[in-house]
């Protein structure tokens, strides 16, 4: 008979964990990007296409972080019944909103 170990990794109520996580950390590099771009555009001439691209960011901003609130409430709650966490919504959309921030983003640096 052989006894099996587990690492901390392998317990089941680690995975709600680290996605509410991975949650903040996307939320955190979108603010920070957010941030940036705000700091160019005070620094440097605001133009209307500088002023319009962050605008753009601002709302991508604030549509990544009530997605992940939802996400975040949801696997709250879906933790705290000890039912396994079902998610609703696409992941393609966080990233369509990631990738559209980096692009609007070159357009206040440029």
């Amino acid at each position: 008979m052989t006894m099996r170990t587990t690492s901390p990794l392998d317990q089941p109520g680690l995975q709600p964990e680290r996605t509410q996580l991975a949650w903040r950390r996307t939320t955190l590099a979108a603010t920070t990007v957010t941030l940036l771009a705000a700091g160019v555009v005070v620094r440097h001439n605001a133009t209307a296409v500088r002023l319009l691209a962050l605008a753009i960011i601002a709302g991508v901003w604030l549509a990544i972080l009530a997605l992940s609130q939802r996400r975040i409430s949801a696997l709250s709650k879906a933790n705290a019944t000890t039912a396994p966490a079902r998610v609703t919504g696409k992941p393609a959309r966080l990233a369509l909103l990631v990738v559209g921030l980096a692009m609007v983003s070159v357009l206040v640096v440029v």
